[in-house]
């Protein structure tokens, strides 16, 4: 009696290897994507705190440069307040605060001293969360520095593990024909 041997399928040892096979190309190609969503999520929160900085050092690196020497700092430094000349020589009391929540907030105040309740809810220019606890969140730590007439700058923004820091010194170039009281109303 002759046995007659199929080949039609597959033995058993043959199905696990191509189980084993496709199961490893799967774990690297599933691997390369976990990887690719995390750069573009690290990417995306890079672009959001560079914005931010931006968005931050523009207002007041533009707004100081016209600026008189009437400068004070606020809140141990981590605020500012300065009498800025519009383009029309008129001038207005406006000011910067980073706050313990990591928000930035800019108010213009027109000719009126600016406090310090109304420093803190001025416009948001830079969005915070940062838990005052554990320090961590998104938000933004900075402070500000006055010699003579010049101002330094020193912001740290963060999102996520991302943090992008920014160091800048404005020289106030501003000057009224008269001298009006400070903008800062000492409370």
């Amino acid at each position: 009696m002759r046995v007659v041997e199929r080949e039609d399928g597959m033995t058993l040892v043959e199905l696990i290897v191509a189980i084993l096979v496709g199961g490893l190309v799967l774990g690297l190609l599933g691997g390369l994507f976990v990887n690719g969503v995390t750069a573009q999520q690290q990417a995306a929160a890079r672009d959001r705190a560079t914005a931010w900085a931006n968005t931050a050092t523009t207002s007041l690196s533009s707004q100081l440069r016209n600026a008189t020497a009437d400068l004070t700092l606020i809140h141990s430094g981590s605020g500012l307040v300065a009498r800025v000349i519009a383009g029309d020589g008129d001038w207005s009391c406006r000011s910067w605060l980073v706050q313990d929540d990591g928000s930035i907030r800019y108010l213009d105040h027109g000719k009126t001293q600016i406090s310090s309740a109304e420093a803190a809810a001025g416009v948001q220019l830079v969005e915070g969360s940062i838990d005052l606890d554990t320090d961590e969140g998104d938000g933004a730590r900075g402070r500000f520095d006055i010699t003579g007439r010049t101002v330094a700058i020193e912001l740290s923004i963060a999102v996520g593990e991302i943090s992008v820091s920014v160091s800048d010194a404005v020289t106030t170039q501003g000057a009224l024909g008269e001298e009006a009281g400070s903008c800062w109303s000492g409370s």
